[in-house]
């Protein structure tokens, strides 16, 4: 229906307008690729080509549609584990189907409005994706994701690549004041927020060991949350890894895997793991060590 304009199997299902509408950029996603939002879909760009594309997932299941209006290609990927990276089996396929280059160029860089950057300086907050921090480090701005850095050149004025990990940040700049926003290429479409972290806040690596532990979301959850204490850093193993995080308060962590909130009870135990500010993982094994 998508391909054929809204008709399928000959019969007229959505008007030609409207198919154009939904797979039309609607909202600029502010990176340097070109994603952008349509109706229902999401529109990122492939090596210069704009796909159509719609995925969804639950904690056992992910499927993804990928469709070529103008090449009148389209594949539909289903699997039974949603930690499975799906656009590293699609991306060969389009690659051959289409004759696609080896290597996407990378963007052309300008000389920085550095005259911005104390706009851009500061913390920022993805519950799914965790913690970003803009620093000025010498002539360019530096990106810190989780603890890993990576320098960034500026393409337009609020737009800026790194060129060591391939992927842009881009900066919503306010009426006035500094940016409340930040989008980052390569972890998903959800922005990142502003935050202001406690300076005053001092880390006690000795007390994590209270969360130490293994949590479910329901009873014989298939991805359980295991949290324990090493080399004094509270590390997550969710999904098969074993994430590092940085602690923001003295029961708010957060990396990689995104925010992990330890719920307190009124006797002082924790019975529970709030993740992602929505899914609640109860305590099920204490690790007594």
């Amino acid at each position: 229906m998508q391909i054929n304009g809204g008709s399928f199997a000959g019969q007229r299902v959505l008007s030609a307008g409207a198919v154009g509408e939904m797979q039309r950029p609607q909202a600029d996603l502010h990176n340097a690729h070109g994603n952008a939002f349509g109706l229902t879909f999401f529109l990122p760009m492939y090596k210069g080509k704009r796909q159509v594309q719609r995925d969804g997932d639950i904690q056992s299941y992910h499927c993804m549609f990928t469709l070529y209006p103008e090449e009148r290609v389209a594949v539909v990927a289903v699997t039974n584990d949603n930690a499975f990276d799906l656009e590293a089996v699609l991306h060969p396929i389009f690659d051959e189907l289409l004759h696609l280059p080896e290597d996407t160029p990378p963007p052309r860089v300008i000389e920085p409005n550095t005259a911005l950057w104390p706009d851009y300086m500061g913390s920022y907050l993805n519950p799914t994706s965790g913690l970003a921090t803009i620093v000025a480090d010498g002539k360019r701005l530096t990106l810190d994701l989780n603890g890993d850095r990576t320098p960034l050149d500026a393409v337009k004025d609020d737009l800026y690549y790194s060129p060591q990990a391939g992927w842009s940040v881009g900066f919503v700049r306010a009426e006035q004041g500094p940016a409340q926003y930040i989008t980052i290429g390569h972890v998903g479409s959800e922005p990142f927020r502003r935050v202001l972290l406690d300076a005053a806040f001092i880390p006690d690596p000795a007390a994590w060991r209270r969360f130490a532990g293994r949590y479910e979301e329901f009873a014989g959850d298939p991805y359980p949350i295991t949290v324990r204490v090493e080399d004094d850093a509270l590390v997550i193993e969710w999904m098969g890894e074993s994430v590092p995080c940085i602690p923001l308060s003295g029961t708010s962590f957060v990396g990689a895997k995104g925010l992990f909130e330890f719920e307190t009870a009124e006797d002082g135990s924790f019975p529970a793991l709030r993740v992602w500010k929505n899914f609640l993982n109860r305590r099920v094994e204490r690790d007594n060590e």
